[in-house]
């Protein structure tokens, strides 16, 4: 299916079928979204729904999306993109130029990797994030990489607390973030 700039397209279910909205538009799948979405331009998306594991989103240009369940596919974007998760994020995400900010108000226990070359990057997660997992993605080398995390297996604070929040193994970078709570070991 092909939709043209500003134009929208309301799918009243799953979408079982490869979307393409080369130069943009607005998205409405009022259920899962099952295959592939192709997107350029400026691109507003709602997905009611869950994004399954064999569901790709790739967006060059602007991206905002609202995912209402969880995220288990896979999203890539060229552009800056604007992203949120109501449910779970175990997927994965390539972020693009000049930022990305992602927000899942559920458990984190996805990838994320930059596209090219490590922008900007922004990520907040209500629920439960590992600390090696955020610790992975700030030693990727973002130029800013900040993020909040509700939920974890280290005690609160703020996150690294050293000189390598200023340079990673790839070069310089600022890589910062919070934990507000730390998980019991009998909670699951």
């Amino acid at each position: 299916m092909l939709i043209g700039e500003r134009d929208a397209l309301e799918v009243d279910g799953d979408s079982d079928a490869m979307i393409s909205a080369p130069d943009g538009g607005v998205l409405h799948i009022n259920g899962d979204l099952n295959a592939g979405l192709e997107t350029g331009g400026f691109q507003e998306i709602l997905i009611c729904g869950d994004v399954s594991r064999d569901a790709k989103i790739h967006a060059d240009g602007f991206l905002h999306i609202y995912i209402g369940g969880s995220m288990n596919g896979q999203i890539v974007t060229t552009g800056s993109s604007k992203i949120w998760v109501d449910g779970d994020f175990g997927g994965s995400i390539s972020t693009g130029n000049p930022s990305t900010n992602l927000y899942v108000s559920g458990d984190f226990d996805g990838t994320i990797s930059a596209h090219d070359d490590p922008s900007l990057l922004f990520l907040c997660v209500t629920g439960y994030a590992r600390h090696d997992l955020i610790s992975a993605i700030a030693s990727i080398g973002y130029t800013v990489f900040n993020a909040s995390v509700g939920i974890s297996d280290v005690s609160p604070g703020l996150y690294p607390d050293g000189p390598e929040r200023r340079v990673t193994r790839n070069g310089k970078s600022y890589s910062r973030w919070c934990v507000l709570q730390q998980r019991k070991e009998a909670e699951p």
